[in-house]
């Protein structure tokens, strides 16, 4: 930084003399995706028909008759994560560098869950049988995602 505050930035380019070199140095990209399962059992009393009972005096009443019926529903959650991380490396070639090394990590995350229904549907209710198929994110978007925010702090760090 000269005394106006000029910066000066140079890429890739050995013959000019600078008070710093930056260099970035990216970690593998680590993908993790994980799931877990857990069920969950519903009973419901429903209506099953009715029977003709009749009383002393000949009148004939329709007396509901109910039955329980059960289910299950299985959630799986999966979480996929894609983390990236960035080691910034100072080289320092004149006492007018004051940059520090730094590491940086970030990380993306999404969710999904899925249900599986089994047993009687009568019983589950309509928020699990309702649910549409969901996909995770495509890792090469959530890797964009990562750039993005790796370089917004690693600019902000600088700057």
């Amino acid at each position: 930084e000269g005394e106006d505050g000029f910066v000066q930035i140079v890429y890739d380019n050995n013959s000019i003399k600078s008070d710093c070199e930056v260099e970035l140095d990216f970690s593998r990209l680590d993908v993790d995706e994980r799931s877990e399962n857990s069920s969950r059992n519903y009973t419901k009393e429903i209506l099953d028909g009715y029977r003709t009972e009749t009383d002393t005096s000949g009148n004939s009443v329709q007396v509901p008759i109910y039955k329980e019926v059960s289910g299950t529903v299985t959630t799986r959650r999966i979480t996929k994560t894609v983390s990236w991380r960035v080691d910034v490396e100072i080289n320092r070639s004149t006492n007018n560098c004051d940059l520090r090394e730094e590491r940086f990590t970030e990380e993306v995350e999404d969710k999904i869950e899925i249900y599986e229904l089994s047993g009687d549907e009568r019983a589950i209710p309509n928020e699990f049988k309702d649910s549409s198929n969901q996909e995770l994110k495509d890792t090469d978007d959530m890797v964009e995602d990562l750039i993005d925010d790796l370089y917004r702090r690693v600019r902000n760090y600088f700057y």
